[in-house]
Formats: C-alpha cells, structure tokens, sequence
C-alpha cells in the first residue's frame, strides 16, 4: 500500500503558500518525512503556519499536526517575544 505525506505552508510576508505532496512505500518512510518536514519548517524565520499529515492510499489519516506562529509582540522594553501554539492529531 502506498502511503503520502501532505505539507502545506503559508508565509508571514504574504509570499505564495507552498503545498507538497510525498509518496512513499511504507508507513515508516512517511512518517519519517513528517517529522523531518514539519521540525524544519517550525524553526523557520518566515513561516506563518505548517500543516502536515499523512494518509494512506485508501484516505485514512494516520498523523497530523498543524502549527502556528503566533503574532510577534513588542513589550515595554522593546523587546520582542513570540509565542507558538500547536496541534496534534
């Protein structure tokens, strides 16, 4: 059975948002692109939100997680924090 992992992405400078689509032969091999994906795309500079899933070839999700950078914001010593949130599946 094939198996596919999902990405799809948006900016926080309002570039174009990327969408890729991964096939691979075993389950292990999707989830391993899932991971390696989504922990990259995270720790990006530029990155508004990623999602990322993986199904198999008859359309049963078997992971995903979505993920969203939080506005940055400026505090009194103008100093800027930026929260994360995250969700799983």
């Amino acid at each position: 059975m094939n198996y596919f992992t999902l990405l799809a992405l948006t900016y926080q400078d309002g570039a174009d948002a990327k969408k890729s689509i991964y096939t691979y032969d075993t389950l292990d091999e999707a989830v391993s692109r899932f991971h390696m994906s989504l922990g990259g795309y995270i720790n990006g500079d530029n990155i508004a939100t990623a999602m990322a899933c993986v199904i198999d070839a008859k359309g049963s999700i078997k992971k995903s997680e979505y993920w969203e950078a939080t506005v940055k914001e400026t505090t009194t010593e103008d100093t800027t924090t930026e929260e994360t949130t995250s969700t799983s599946e």
